[in-house]
Order: C-alpha cells, then sequence, then structure tokens
C-alpha cells in the first residue's frame, strides 16, 4: 500500500461512491468506477466506462445504497487538528 496525501474529502468519496450506482437522466444508471473531488469548484468528476461527469457537491442524486439506519452524529469531543 502506497502513501498518498489527499484531502479526507476525497478519500471518503472514493471509499462511498467507487462501484455505487447514480442515476443520470432521471433514469438511466450508471456505475461509478473512478471519483476525483475539486474542493475549489465544488464539483466531483466521476468515471462510468469512457464516460466522465460532473456533479456539484451541494446538488442531490439519486443513488442505489443500502443504508440500514442513520443515527444523528453529536460531537463529544474537540476538534481534531
Amino acid at each position: 500500500m502506497a502513501k498518498i496525501r489527499t484531502n479526507v474529502m476525497e478519500l471518503v468519496l472514493n471509499e462511498v461512491l467507487v462501484g455505487k450506482k447514480i442515476y443520470i437522466n432521471e433514469n438511466t444508471p450508471i456505475t461509478i468506477e473512478y471519483v476525483e473531488y475539486q474542493p475549489i469548484l465544488g464539483e466531483i468528476y466521476i468515471k462510468s466506462g469512457s464516460d466522465g461527469y460532473k456533479i456539484n457537491i451541494s446538488r442531490m442524486y439519486d443513488f442505489d445504497l443500502n443504508i440500514a439506519s442513520r443515527e444523528k452524529i453529536k460531537p463529544n469531543k474537540g476538534r481534531l487538528k
């Protein structure tokens, strides 16, 4: 395993989104194969096959997900430095 410097958001997006299906054009699912986060633009570039797409970090999209439960998190410790 290689040591790579990246930001937390890109790491989380790669772990969560790669292999998931996102719906484009209302009913067309594509499988996300690669994710690149652009923090200054607030965009995520995703790749599926030979096609690339831009999605906005603050918009809502339809995904196929298996989520058993959603818990609210209340931080009770300080900020990590």
